[in-house]
């Protein structure tokens, strides 16, 4: 009753996966970007808002700023897509002003940069993920 031949059908499933596999490929390699990128970028707030937590509690005279750049980039790591920038004269990524005053409040300043590993003019052209990751915190000073 179902006699249907099986020939003409042959390879079709092999056809199928050939067509489906590059997309499929291409998307895990867009959601491993974009969740490293957003891990890096954590990091970097996380980084950020924990100097400019300790500087806005702490004198510069109990550690210095490249003392306090130092002891943040030896506490958090990034996924390797992005590094921390170490273009400041300290070599830390951070860059920190304190006694910046705002009205009547003295305020701490943190600025953090990350800067993208990977280069391929295909990320060039789409800028995903961005060459570099830039956080900046201000803090009420409590010294």
């Amino acid at each position: 009753m179902f006699n249907i031949e099986r020939k003409q059908y042959k390879g079709q499933a092999l056809i199928e996966f050939a067509a489906v596999l590059p997309i499929f490929l291409v998307m895990l390699v867009f959601i491993f970007i974009t969740m490293t990128t957003l891990y890096d970028l954590f990091t970097l707030h996380e980084a950020v808002r924990e100097a400019a937590r300790y500087r806005a509690a702490s004198s510069p005279t109990m550690m210095s700023d490249a003392d306090l750049g130092t002891m943040i980039n030896q506490s958090f790591h990034l996924t390797g897509v992005y590094k921390f920038d170490a273009a400041n004269r300290d070599g830390t990524y951070l860059t920190i002003k304190t006694n910046r005053a705002y009205g009547n409040v003295k305020v701490v300043e943190v600025t953090g940069t990350a800067t993208r590993t990977m280069n391929s003019d295909i990320l060039d052209i789409t800028n995903f993920p961005p060459k570099t990751l830039t956080y900046a915190i201000v803090m009420n000073q409590e010294w």
